[in-house]
């Protein structure tokens, strides 16, 4: 099965975290690729998770960025996927560069060259 991928909306980040996955995106559960952008679709964060509003709510207590949070995309990745979400999370990471991830964001030559094809699409 291919990977599902969300295209880019509105969060409010302010809201009770249930609210934060729209009744479409939770038919997939909570396991997958997230990314947040500010008010100017910059990205911001790419991050994964089995329990993503658990996370999200980290976020939202500790990070120094989240004030920034305008949008959100999600992506999941089901068992019988090609790639996993940790791949596509890596990929990300290593060719978009988001400013505000502190792993995975110098992979050699050979290792960006590799994950190259496992990029999800931009959320927008």
């Amino acid at each position: 099965m291919n990977p599902v991928h969300f295209r880019a909306r509105p969060i409010d980040r302010e809201a009770d975290w249930p609210t934060w996955l729209t009744p479409e995106e939770r038919e997939y559960g909570q396991d997958g690729l997230y990314r947040f952008y500010d008010a100017r679709r910059q990205l911001l964060y790419v991050g994964i998770s089995q329990q993503m509003m658990v996370r999200w709510s980290a976020h939202r207590n500790r990070a120094k960025w989240w004030a920034q949070v305008a949008y959100v995309a999600v992506s999941f990745f089901p068992g019988d996927c090609p790639i996993s979400s940790a791949t596509a999370e890596r990929a990300s990471i290593a060719h978009e560069k988001p400013p505000h991830n502190k792993n995975h964001t110098c992979p050699s030559p050979a290792v960006e060259l590799s994950l190259r094809p496992h990029v999800p699409p931009s959320g927008f």
